[in-house]
């Protein structure tokens, strides 16, 4: 069974410190964001990756998002495009992914067949406070079995995952999370925006961001 620690305003920064440990260390952590609980893996542990995509039984093919804590950290991972550049200063921190192009693979490790990254800055004091503490990129997918659908509470979330819970370190767990939409994912690497999925920023507001 995974360690579980209660999430708390007082005690955020030190679950950040526990959890980028895990994470540096190879582990995997399921935690909440600012739309949902996800999954977290390093960027660079390749291990604890494919761990992921087998809790998720998700189809390897397909690529997952990452958290960074701000842009400078962003810029040493990815291709930022102008038009990536502009949604990211309006809204970022925020339940945004951004679709761009890795600059390189860290220790070799390739997340995606096209080389694509999905970046996440989330509106959250303790994702931000991990990614500051870890230092690099961690996996934000969702805590759910593929194609099931995303619980909002740990326990409900664990019973899903069933036997796949043993792969999962870290549990933190933030309570019952309120109803929200997932993020809003674009496509940035061009000139004009692709809306790959319509989440919690409606599409005529990332549109009139652009105005």
């Amino acid at each position: 069974m995974p360690t579980i620690r209660k999430l708390t305003k007082e005690n955020t920064e030190k679950i950040a410190e526990y959890a980028s440990t895990v994470l540096q260390n190879g582990g995997v952590i399921l935690y909440p964001t600012d739309t949902l609980y996800a999954l977290g893996a390093a960027i660079d542990c390749p291990h604890a990756l494919e761990r992921i995509y087998s809790i998720k039984e998700r189809d390897p093919k397909k690529s997952v998002s990452f958290i960074v804590a701000d842009i400078d950290m962003a810029r040493e991972y990815i291709e930022l495009t102008p038009l990536a550049g502009i949604l990211a200063k309006k809204f970022l921190p925020g339940p945004l992914t951004l679709i761009v192009d890795q600059k390189e693979y860290p220790r070799n490790v390739k997340v995606s067949d096209d080389g694509s990254i999905g970046m996440r800055i989330p509106n959250d004091p303790f994702c931000l406070a991990v990614a500051r503490k870890l230092g690099k990129p961690f996996t934000a997918t969702s805590a759910n079995i593929s194609s099931k659908t995303t619980e909002r509470s740990v326990s409900k979330i664990l019973a899903q995952l069933g036997a796949h819970s043993k792969d999962i370190l870290l549990v933190v767990d933030a309570g019952e999370l309120p109803t929200s939409e997932p993020s809003t994912v674009i496509d940035v690497r061009g000139e004009i925006p692709i809306f790959l999925r319509v989440g919690a920023i409606p599409k005529t507001v990332i549109m009139d961001g652009l105005a």
